[in-house]
Order: C-alpha cells, then structure tokens, then sequence
C-alpha cells in the first residue's frame, strides 16, 4: 500500500487529514508533518523520516506538500531519505 505525508506549514497538513478521517474514517498509512516558525530544515527533515518510518511500505510514499513546502527544490532533499 502505498503511504502517504501530507506536508505543510503551520497546522494545515493536520487539518486535512482530521477532516479526511471525519469523511472517510481513519485511514491507514497517511501521516501528516507540519513545519512551525520554531523549526528549521533539519527539524523539519527529522520529523518527515520519524513518519515514514511509521508507514508499512517506506519504499512507496507519496508526498502531498502544500506551499513553498512543495518547491521542487524542498522535495528534492527530501527523496534520497
């Protein structure tokens, strides 16, 4: 099954998938990581690898990102995890 990280700033990753599961029930495999002002790149990067690791299959993730979270270049670091 393939995993999947709802990525944004502030809480609205956390929003999305609350509202998802009031709709379609909780669903296995989908994690959500919020950057907050106190974080930086590397927290940021601690927090994506401490979810997928929670995921059944680390091999097959797919990575919703909302913002400057979803610059081609952010994404890019974060591929190689």
């Amino acid at each position: 099954m393939v995993g999947i990280v709802l990525a944004s700033h502030g809480d609205l990753a956390q929003g999305i998938k609350q509202t998802a599961s009031m709709v379609f029930g909780d669903q296995p495999d989908v994690v959500s990581v919020s950057l907050q002002p106190s974080m930086g790149p590397d927290d940021l990067r601690a927090e994506i690898e401490k979810e997928v690791a929670t995921l059944s299959d680390q091999e097959q993730v797919l990575f919703l990102a909302a913002g400057t979270l979803a610059d081609s270049d952010h994404v890019a670091d974060f591929i190689d995890m």
